[in-house]
């Protein structure tokens, strides 16, 4: 999310928090003539792997702060992150005169089955409620989808087979096994409470197999992709493009990888 105050000469000050989650938005931010002061993790990367520098060069062009929250993804972190961090960053806001307050969320928190998405959520409601005596009088929720119409699943390992010169082999599994491995996981974190964490991590992987990212529609209970605006122009194919080209360099996932 991103705080605007218009006290320079390019019209904003903008403090842009979570600047290590989303540094290609940062930089367009820079290149449009923002002041951005961007507030983040001096440590970034997965598991801290990147130093106070590299993270410097990573928010290059922007007047760099850095907090001391750490990221892993869990349950207490993502009431931390996307609920408590948020929040403070509201009130900070306000006391400091911020002019706008811009809440960059996510389409999936439709349907909220995940930890994460409910401190979204939460978050979002308070700012609904607070709209009406602050500076900002209304609030508007625009869902934002990728260009071109929407790839399943299926299609997106025939892609992938066909970028990577091979014939397509898929060994089908059932959900099922997914919800049995959860259902363990939850069973053992009421004896060992450290598997918290990893019970998320697996719920996490289970709502990105099995849910879309589209519109979804509560009457008909049915994703709708025709309902779900397509903007931009980076494909998800020319993405697996350059990863086989150029290998996953800021893309990974660390204490999420499955294997």
């Amino acid at each position: 999310m991103f705080i605007c105050t218009p006290f320079n000469c390019n019209g904003f000050n903008l403090n842009y928090l979570k600047s290590n989650s989303f540094k290609n938005l940062l930089t367009q931010l820079v290149r449009r003539g923002f002041n951005v002061i961007a507030v983040a993790r001096e440590r970034s990367g997965i598991k801290g792997k990147n130093s106070k520098d590299e993270t410097l060069g990573l928010l290059s062009g922007a007047n760099a702060c850095f907090s001391d929250d750490c990221r892993s993804g869990g349950v207490k972190d993502s009431w931390l992150n996307a609920y408590e961090a948020t929040k403070n960053s509201l009130v900070v806001g306000r006391k400091f005169g911020a002019a706008h307050f811009v809440l960059l969320s996510a389409i999936y928190v439709q349907k909220p089955l995940l930890e994460f998405q409910r401190a979204k959520l939460k978050f979002e409601a308070e700012l609904i409620k607070e709209t009406g005596g602050y500076a900002c009088a209304s609030l508007l929720v625009l869902p934002i989808g990728g260009p071109r119409k929407a790839v399943t699943l299926l299609e997106q390992g025939e892609m992938l087979f066909r970028l990577a010169g091979k014939g397509p082999k898929f060994l089908k599994v059932p959900i099922q096994i997914m919800d049995f491995a959860i259902g363990i996981l939850d069973f053992l974190v009421k004896i060992f409470p450290s598997l918290e964490d990893t019970a998320e991590f697996g719920k996490i992987g289970r709502y990105y197999a099995a849910e879309s990212m589209l519109i979804w529609d509560p009457e008909t209970g049915k994703y709708d992709a025709d309902s779900t605006p397509s903007y931009g122009n980076d494909t998800l194919e020319g993405f697996f493009k350059r990863v086989l080209e150029q290998g996953m360099a800021g893309q990974e996932l660390g204490e999420q990888t499955i294997f």
